[in-house]
């Protein structure tokens, strides 16, 4: 289907995308020179469509794909006065543009993220993380903080979840590691199956 929503969030816009089309599909949406280099430079068929959905929904927030690049860390960057974040999971494509740096991440609910959880949560967050969807809301959460800073950033280690409120769609994070001190705020989402947490504030101490 086409763009699943468009939702403003103070300076920032979060894209939403559930990729029901085939590669053609995109034939006619995105530029020759843009479509015959995304297929040519990524092997995987979902990977091309991440990429296909990614040109279009900057087009839809009207940035041009030749102003994004990627800083030797992998991070997203834009050639503009605005910031940029990506995740894809399952068949959801997600971007979030934003006036300041940014983080965003989308997960689909799955029993790895339960497995993996020892190698995330730290002692200081056991009682939090009691319950299954409290530990996807965690990884989410911390892959969203690491999408802000880019490079060295430690979940278990870094990364301290002072709370999770799915009702007020809000969690607040303590952060302490390589880039200094400070709190995060985070907006969170529940879509279908989905768990979605971009970074709204953070807040250096």
């Amino acid at each position: 289907m086409p763009l699943l929503s468009i939702e403003k969030n103070g300076d920032s816009t979060l894209l939403l995308w559930e990729i029901s089309e085939d590669i053609a599909f995109f034939e006619r949406l995105v530029p020759e020179n843009i479509y015959q280099y995304i297929l040519e430079n990524n092997r995987l068929s979902k990977r091309k469509l991440e990429k296909l959905s990614q040109v279009v929904m900057l087009s839809s927030a009207k940035i041009d794909y030749t102003k994004l690049y990627y800083n030797e860390n992998g991070k997203p960057l834009l050639q503009l006065d605005e910031m940029v974040s990506f995740s894809h999971s399952g068949s959801i494509s997600a971007m979030l543009i934003s006036k300041e740096n940014c983080g965003l991440d989308i997960e689909l609910a799955s029993d790895k993220i339960v497995r993996i959880s020892p190698k995330f949560v730290n002692k200081s967050e056991t009682l939090l993380m009691e319950s299954r969807e409290n530990l996807y809301w965690a990884w989410t959460i911390k892959e969203a903080i690491f999408k802000y800073f880019g490079k060295e950033v430690l979940f278990k280690e870094h990364i301290k979840i002072i709370s999770i409120q799915p009702e007020l769609s809000t969690a607040i994070v303590h952060y302490k590691g390589y880039h200094g001190l400070g709190e995060f705020e985070l907006t969170i989402k529940r879509i279908k199956n989905y768990y979605l947490a971009f970074t709204n504030k953070y807040s250096p101490q």
